[in-house]
């Protein structure tokens, strides 16, 4: 009678320990980061010197410092309130490098299109509709973004029109 042979199967490779502890590493900076950044623009004081001008002079409010106020004002101008997003895209990206989420690089294009373009028409979405929320902020509601992307869509085919 022959005999039975034994196939081998193929175990997966386990993720060497440096492996692991890189991305490890990578979670914990980068959810720092969000946490700064989430920290900075929570903390937000028009008085504060920032990108757009220079403060009143009085000691600085933001809790990230003077960096903290600059990168704030920078993300409100250009963003609006819609900058509060950023800080939960860098937690997401430290969530994806910890689990090594590899993605092909086709849709990885597509998830960067499609967050690029959310943003681009949550920015015209808030200055179309939430222009009175600005207030007296120093910065126009979508930021500098969505006051030119919403402004010249409404513009162009009316209220109605740039909202669909």
């Amino acid at each position: 009678m022959p005999q039975a042979r034994r196939t081998q199967t193929k175990q997966p490779k386990r993720p060497s320990r440096l492996a692991h502890l890189l991305r490890e590493s990578g979670l914990y900076v980068l959810g720092a980061v969000a946490l700064y950044l989430l920290i900075a623009l929570m903390s937000y004081s028009p008085s504060d010197p920032g990108w757009s001008h220079s403060g009143s002079g009085a000691s600085i409010e933001n809790l990230g410092g003077s960096f903290g106020a600059w990168i704030a004002d920078l993300l409100l101008q250009g963003f609006g309130h819609m900058a509060f997003i950023f800080p939960f895209m860098v937690g997401w990206l430290a969530w994806r490098v910890f689990r090594n989420d590899s993605l092909s690089s086709s849709r990885r294009w597509i998830t960067t299109l499609g967050a690029v373009l959310t943003l681009l028409g949550a920015c015209g979405l808030e200055h179309l509709h939430f222009a009175a929320a600005a207030g007296d902020l120093p910065f126009v509601a979508g930021g500098g973004l969505g006051s030119a992307l919403g402004g010249g869509l409404s513009s162009a085919f009316g209220h109605v029109g740039a909202t669909l």
